[in-house]
């Protein structure tokens, strides 16, 4: 796959420092799109709810194939009085001139400007980014939703406010569960791992 007009631009929208660059696709939109369609989705039909795994999976391809790109983590309101399921959502995100593009394999069938992937979860309600998960915490309550761009070494909210520097090797072993074990095999030749 070629990614021409690649270009690196340096963002500060991260819950913590990133200790990389971004990629920003200056070029044209079918760039994204193909990007898009050839990340994987073999995924277990059965683990739906295990979207950190998927976000792990797709951003560990990504890295492989030069691609530097971030997660975006969704939250709605308290965890307290929503189902566990839909407490938050993670998804891989790329830039398209210097604009945010989810690429949520899961529940959106192509790539998807940060706005209106927000709409499509929140139904339209108005969204606070936040920039660490305990700010977030702090105002849980008082908030319909809200959402972090994080560096792709974020597993889950739990370490959102961790300044992780490369992906550990014990959560891409988990995020491969996502995955049948025929499947993973084919995985790991295509894209080496830590």
């Amino acid at each position: 796959m070629k990614f021409l007009f690649l270009v690196f631009i340096s963002l500060s929208v991260f819950a913590k420092t990133p200790h990389y660059t971004p990629t920003n696709f200056n070029g044209s939109k079918e760039e994204v799109r193909e990007l898009f369609d050839n990340l994987w989705d073999n995924f277990k039909s059965f683990d739906n709810f295990h979207c950190y795994r998927r976000a792990h999976v797709i951003t560990n391809q990504m890295q492989v194939m030069g691609v530097d790109s971030v997660k975006v983590f969704y939250f709605r309101g308290n965890k307290q009085t929503l189902p566990l399921q839909w407490y938050y959502h993670v998804a891989p995100a790329v830039y398209y001139k210097n604009e945010l593009v989810v690429m949520d394999k899961a529940l959106i069938g192509g790539a998807t400007r940060l706005n209106d992937w927000i709409d499509a979860l929140s139904e339209k309600s108005n969204c606070i980014e936040f920039e660490v998960y305990s700010e977030f915490l702090k105002v849980a309550d008082q908030v319909e939703c809200g959402f972090i761009v994080s560096s792709i070494y974020n597993y889950g909210p739990r370490d959102l406010d961790e300044d992780k520097t490369q992906f550990d090797p014990a959560e891409i072993f988990d995020a491969m569960k996502s995955i049948s074990p025929f499947k993973r095999k084919k995985y790991r030749r295509l894209y080496t791992q830590p």
